[in-house]
């Protein structure tokens, strides 16, 4: 009986492990949206029009960023962005192509400026 808890351990661990891989894989193949915020503003709710859904931040602090990720999407078409800083509504959209989703980032730069870019 007192030798039972190394296989009870290693079952454990092992669990830990495939968990732990399981997460990593996601975050590495699943496309995602990053949002910096370089600004000395808030940018309040920031949301994405994707071909297939819509992902919302909420509010981000100045000099800080956020990371969303996303099922791969169906139908390609267009992404489109609104976000609120200092009062003002900034808006853009870019072309989402449908091949090569897998691990793709969709970044949003709000530089010093307050300036808006969508690689």
């Amino acid at each position: 009986m007192t030798h039972l808890w190394k296989p009870v351990l290693a079952c454990i661990v092992g669990a830990f492990a495939a968990i732990t891989a399981g997460v990593a894989a996601y975050r590495t193949m699943s496309p995602k949206i990053l949002v910096s915020n370089y600004s000395e503003h808030a940018a309040s709710e920031v949301t994405f029009n994707l071909p297939d859904n819509r992902v919302t931040f909420s509010a981000l602090p100045p000099g800080s960023s956020a990371t969303i990720y996303f099922n791969r999407q169906h139908n390609g078409g267009s992404i489109s962005y609104e976000l609120w800083l200092n009062e003002h509504r900034i808006t853009g959209s870019r072309t989402y192509p449908i091949d090569h989703q897998f691990g793709r980032t969709i970044h949003l730069h709000i530089d010093s400026s307050g300036k808006a870019k969508l690689d």
